[in-house]
């Protein structure tokens, strides 16, 4: 009941923290479009500078806008990859990316009382355990400590390799007894014939 319990809550678990960065991916692009309009300007005028020292002496003074600026761009392009849609965003790409927000906003509402549901059962379940152990300590087997259960493995691992190495030296004799058995029963055969 419990593992099944964990594994319910960490199917869900992981849903909510997709969703959760899927609306961080659609805020983070709804932002760098933002970035972007406001500060595309100054490319534009960092472009109509071909001198070199008056272009430098630009970058000095504007060298936090445009940082900000070439991370807008690299972001808006990487989200809207990601996101599925083409740039520049239409009305209807912006509506479509506010309607996924809402809807995932929405199914993480849906399950915020779900996940309770799990927390409840799941801490019901480890103080009955608590419990169990506390009033008989036989009833439930022991936790393995890490380090057991990685000696269990590794005691594991080393018997396959004694079983594959078993295995492997039973059929190489079987191999090399085969054409000798075969040969006597042709040199019987040959026996009879004469």
């Amino acid at each position: 009941m419990q593992r099944n319990t964990r594994v319910q809550l960490e199917l869900m678990q992981g849903d909510v923290r997709s969703n959760n960065q899927v609306i961080r991916d659609i805020d983070d692009f709804f932002a760098a479009i933002e970035d972007y309009r406001e500060l595309a300007s100054l490319q534009d005028q960092l472009d109509r500078i071909h001198f070199k020292g008056r272009r430098e002496v630009f970058q000095a003074e504007h060298a936090d806008e445009l940082k900000r600026l070439r991370k807008a761009t690299y972001l808006r392009e990487k989200l809207s990859k990601k996101l599925g849609v083409s740039l520049p965003l239409d009305k209807a790409g912006v509506k479509k990316l506010k309607a996924q927000r809402q809807e995932l906003t929405e199914q993480n509402e849906s399950l915020r009382p779900q996940l309770g549901q799990i927390h409840a059962e799941l801490d019901q379940l480890s103080k009955l355990r608590y419990w169990t152990r506390k009033a008989i300590p036989d009833a439930l087997p022991e936790r393995e400590d890490f380090s057991e259960q990685m000696e269990v493995r590794e005691n594991r691992r080393e018997l396959e390799q004694v079983m594959n190495a078993a295995i492997d030296a039973i059929t190489q004799e079987t191999d090399e007894l085969q054409p000798m058995t075969e040969r006597s029963s042709q040199e019987k055969d040959h026996d009879q014939e004469r």
